[in-house]
């Protein structure tokens, strides 16, 4: 799907967040692998998922405010759950992980389908911003 430029680079972000959420539900029932994957979801959060969430935060959510609210509330509340559910696996909670998993690929499929589309009739009828 093409993607007005200010959305690309988060889109391709959006690509490796699905491939994590695979990869957790893969291991999700070996408990081996858990500990390894509860390394790499911390990883990920502090390296990739948390400067994408504070980018939307600033960039994307503002514009959407006001407009569309339920959407905006819809992704905080995303972001919201999955540094919680990272700060029970950094506990040592590795059936977080599932959930994590679940919450990241469901939140991704909305921005993508729902959240980055609304932004987009936004900004083009306001101009690029």
């Amino acid at each position: 799907m093409k993607r007005h430029a200010s959305l690309i680079k988060l889109s391709r972000e959006h690509h490796a967040g699905l491939v994590l959420s695979k990869r957790i539900s893969v291991c999700a029932s070996d408990v081996a692998s858990q500990t390894s994957m509860s390394h790499t979801v911390l990883q990920s959060l502090a390296n990739e998922l948390l400067p994408h969430f504070e980018e939307e935060e600033r960039d994307i959510l503002p514009i959407l405010q006001g407009r569309y609210d339920a959407e905006r509330t819809r992704a905080l509340q995303d972001h919201d759950s999955l540094l919680r559910l990272a700060s029970r696996i950094a506990g040592g909670d590795a059936s977080a992980l599932t959930e994590f998993g679940q919450i990241l690929s469901a939140h991704i499929r909305f921005e993508e389908r729902e959240l980055f589309p609304l932004y987009e009739s936004l900004i083009t009828t306001k101009g690029t911003p």
